[in-house]
């Protein structure tokens, strides 16, 4: 099976981490590193178990670095009345500045951008192109690194058992380098969208001091995502926490080369 934690937060709450708004790195293979580092996490682990399922591959999912959009999105006060598909959590801060947000799937988003029934979706280039939705939206806003999704190829944990250990050790060393091959690929494929985009749309770049705007809300939104893993009796602080202090090692590590 394949898994995103925005489309069934209640299925596993914990992984829904990864969609908190401003908060995970820009970079695909940090992204990457980063996620399978959070599958070491007991709690992270636990929320599979109690589905009988044990995560097989992680593949990473990119920045929503975009807003692809029908209304010129240049500064944050454009934000303003605009309905955009986005994630919850990622939405939520935009709201602050008056965006409108709704978490429409992802087949149901061509059409009612054609139609006009939302404005813009937040979007990365690698998976947005192969949407189409450059067809159907005049304004690529860049800059935005509004944060990314977990997803997760998964299976049952009766059927992974039952294979025999030169499989398991063979698909561990796998699954060790399939974040970074996956990240290569998300790069290969922004490469053939991008100019695609470039075509039809005019591009353009949201202020580094109009996000920083944004960056300021979206602690809020990780402290009641912390409080409402909390009333379910759930790590929301420790896991959060981890991954921040995850996120720094990464960085820390990049800066020491």
């Amino acid at each position: 099976g394949v898994s995103t934690g925005m489309y069934h937060p209640g299925k596993t709450p914990l992984h829904t981490v990864f969609e908190l708004p401003f908060l995970t790195p820009e970079d695909n293979m940090d992204i990457a590193r980063l996620q399978m580092m959070m599958e070491e996490h007991p709690a992270m682990i636990k929320e599979f178990d109690k589905w009988n399922a044990v995560v097989m591959l992680s593949p990473m999912a990119d920045q929503y670095n975009l807003i692809m959009s029908n209304k010129r999105v240049a500064t944050i006060d454009d934000l303003d009345g605009l309905r955009i598909r986005l994630a919850p959590t990622m939405a939520g801060v935009l709201e602050k500045f008056g965006a409108v947000g709704s978490m429409l799937a992802l087949g149901e988003t061509y059409t009612a951008l054609e139609r006009g029934t939302v404005d813009a979706v937040g979007a990365a280039a690698s998976w947005a192109g192969g949407w189409n939705f450059q067809e159907v939206t005049k304004y690529a806003t860049t800059g935005m690194a509004m944060g990314t999704a977990s997803m997760f190829v998964f299976a049952s944990k009766d059927a992974w058992n039952a294979l025999p250990d030169d499989l398991k050790e063979l698909h561990k060393w796998w699954q060790a380098k399939s974040g970074e091959e996956w990240a290569i690929q998300r790069e290969l494929d922004s490469a053939k969208y991008l100019p695609a985009f470039a075509e039809r749309m005019e591009f353009i770049k949201f202020p580094p001091e109009d996000r920083a705007k944004l960056v300021a809300e979206a602690q809020p939104i990780w402290k009641d995502w912390v409080k409402r893993m909390e009333d379910q009796g759930l790590p929301g602080q420790e896991v959060l926490d981890y991954l921040i202090a995850k996120n720094k090692e990464i960085q820390d590590a990049k800066e020491k080369k």
